[in-house]
């Protein structure tokens, strides 16, 4: 080695071991600069990045689909987009994980699918396009906030009274239902075993008849239960949609109201989200389906939320699942995230990437 690059590599070798010693203690220095003299590279166990090292990732190329029209929004931007969401990424885990190609077999398609849910969010920006003071703004937004809540609650209540019941109602039924095909099976091979013998005598003739009496009661009581099992999941299907768009604006107001008092420097009580009936029903989606995959965005308010629903979906192509932590991009709501990855984030990529 040369005498320049033995200087820069000490110099290198004193800086990194400098910042270990603030970050883990002094008692972690030593093993760290054992690792540096051994030719390794040591980390403590709980180091996010640590799980990164086994991990063989493949670049995932995406390409711009459809865009709809109906966004206002240019394909320049989209893809400005995209690559803020990609850096959150690369420079979380210092990876080479994405890059944009042209449309083309085995890329994942990056499409923003207009539906309710975006002109609802175009409504929500329309109550604030006259205001010039951000407070003002911020005060018509909550006001929607809390107007929208009000007409969320009694459906949510319903709503989970409904799930809540759906569950055991549906077990109840499997259960009834296997307990009376064991039965039907016994008494059918009874009654032709006695019929292949001439009939039965008169006390087992009686009990088959009882038996025969028990299993109809069984049966009405299925029947009965099916019913039960159809109304509610009819009601269900029936409030599912009102549930997921009054949650779906919920989710936008929330999280605008809540980076904006970040902003405003307020002390204003953190605004709730809800995760709905399916996760990510009001934003996006990452799909795949044989060799297609897809990351459809449907409702965004700005071009940050934006950058988050495209990272968040991003996540997704890396196998990762969702974060408990409301910071982090893999969180199914958006509300708290900055553009950085945490360390949840690192460490599920870790979890699910390839070895």
């Amino acid at each position: 080695m040369k005498k320049n690059t033995l200087i820069v590599f000490f110099f290198f070798a004193v800086i990194v071991a400098g910042t270990y010693g603030v970050i883990y203690g002094g008692d972690k220095l030593g093993k760290f600069i054992s690792s540096l003299t051994s030719g390794s590279f040591w980390l403590p166990d709980n180091d996010p990045l640590k799980g990164l090292y086994a991990c063989r990732f493949k670049t995932i190329k995406y390409s711009i689909g459809n865009i709809d029209p109906g966004f206002d929004i240019s394909s320049d931007e989209v893809s400005r987009a995209l690559k803020e969401a990609e850096a959150i990424w690369e420079t979380g885990t210092g990876k080479d994980l994405f890059n944009e190609v042209k449309p083309e077999a085995g890329s994942v398609s990056v499409n923003l699918v207009f539906d309710s849910r975006q002109k609802d969010t175009i409504s929500l920006k329309g109550l604030t396009d006259s205001i010039s003071s951000d407070e003002e703004r911020f005060n018509a937004l909550k006001a929607e906030y809390d107007k929208e809540l009000a007409t969320f609650k009694p459906i949510e209540t319903e709503y989970l009274a409904l799930t809540a019941k759906y569950e055991p109602l549906r077990k109840d039924l499997t259960e009834t239902v296997s307990l009376y095909e064991k039965k039907r099976v016994l008494y059918e091979t009874e009654v032709i075993s006695w019929n292949n013998k001439g009939g039965p005598p008169k006390p087992i003739y009686d009990q088959l008849i009882k038996d025969k009496a028990d299993l109809d009661t069984l049966y009405a009581q299925i029947k009965a239960k099916e019913e039960s099992i159809k109304s509610t999941k009819d009601r269900l299907t029936a409030i599912i949609d009102p549930y997921n768009t009054s949650a779906g604006k919920l989710n936008t107001l929330g999280g605008i109201l809540n980076r904006m008092a970040e902003s405003l420097n307020s002390n204003i009580k953190r605004y709730n989200q809800f995760e709905g009936s399916k996760e990510e029903f009001v934003t996006g989606i990452y799909k795949t389906s044989g060799l297609s995959k897809e990351i459809d965005v449907y409702q965004f308010y700005d071009f940050d939320e934006l950058v988050f629903i495209l990272a968040h979906e991003m996540g997704h192509a890396l196998n990762s699942g969702h974060a408990s932590d409301p910071a982090s991009i893999m969180y199914p709501v958006i509300g708290a995230q900055k553009k950085m990855a945490t360390e949840e984030d690192i460490s599920l990529i870790a979890k699910s990437c390839p070895k």
